[in-house]
């Protein structure tokens, strides 16, 4: 009869044992990239490279300055100032980007109307994309994310984003953003 006690008892602590482990990693499951994303996320750092018909710009006109006679270094230095006040300008503006878990979101800076739409990540979970309400698509590279920030990569910046006069197709801003969290979506 001892043994038949002794039995149940391990069998008894076995299966509460078993429930607690099982419990802990219902809590501890992991969040999809979608709610990872939801969330107000406050821009950080931004860096801006500008490229002419896919040639670092800076190369292209120093190259022309050259065949005129001007000094490229001057012309380079000057561009490389322009690229630092993009970046600068929108940092001044405290943009914030909420995403919401209803695939909506606004995108907000100083001085500016907020801009709406919905946004959605691609089946490879590599892309997000936001559409305004306006239809126009703004597509980053998602380059990192975890719960407290984000990287994002535009490859080709959006006026509408950056709130510049619309430039010529060849010329292509991509910005670099590092977004940091400022209130999670529940």
């Amino acid at each position: 009869m001892p043994n038949f006690l002794n039995l149940t008892l391990r069998c008894i602590l076995l299966a509460g044992w078993l429930l607690l482990v099982g419990c802990q990693q219902d809590d501890a499951a992991e969040l999809t990239l979608e709610q990872q994303l939801a969330g107000q996320w406050q821009l950080d750092d931004l860096k801006a490279t500008i490229e002419l018909d896919d040639t670092d710009y800076k190369i292209f006109l120093a190259q022309l300055a050259d065949s005129f006679g001007l000094a490229p270094a001057e012309i380079a230095f000057g561009l490389i100032l322009l690229e630092g006040q993009i970046s600068q300008s929108l940092l001044d503006r405290e943009p914030t980007l909420n995403l919401h878990l209803n695939n909506s979101f606004d995108f907000q800076q100083i001085g500016s109307n907020p801009l709406l739409g919905s946004w959605q990540l691609s089946e490879d979970e590599q892309q997000l994309t936001l559409i305004s309400e306006a239809g126009e698509e703004m597509a980053f590279t998602i380059t990192s994310v975890d719960e407290s920030e984000m990287a994002l990569l535009m490859q080709q910046a959006s006026s509408a984003l950056i709130q510049l006069p619309q430039f010529p197709q060849q010329l292509n801003i991509q910005l670099e953003m590092s977004w940091v969290i400022d209130g999670a979506e529940e």
